[in-house]
């Protein structure tokens, strides 16, 4: 099953923009998502450390925040990072189990 881990800026709009920009290439990446209904979304965005789960879910349509499996743990929540995934804080996260913020 094909697992999309899904950073915000940069993909879904241009980074440092003005906020009356952002998500404006989600329309964009949810036309291809739907070509591929059996992905799953894992949300790896530092937003998810400001906003809740369930506000990021809302800003994508109900089809495809059915696909957000939740959204990649904390690097300093995690424990026994292999030794070559020290400094690459990104993809320690990305390997770990998705989590769903209470």
């Amino acid at each position: 099953m094909p697992i999309l881990f899904l950073d915000f800026d940069g993909v879904l709009h241009p980074e440092h923009c003005h906020e009356s920009r952002h998500f404006c290439c989600l329309p964009i990446l949810e036309d291809a998502l739907r070509q591929v209904p059996e992905c799953q979304i894992v949300i790896t965005s530092t937003w998810r450390l400001e906003q809740s789960y369930e506000t990021l879910r809302k800003r994508f349509s109900p089809d495809i925040a059915a696909m957000i499996e939740g959204v990649t743990p904390r690097y300093c929540d995690l424990a026994n990072v292999p030794n070559t995934l020290v400094g690459y804080e990104r993809e320690a996260e990305c390997r770990m189990r998705p989590v769903i913020p209470t």
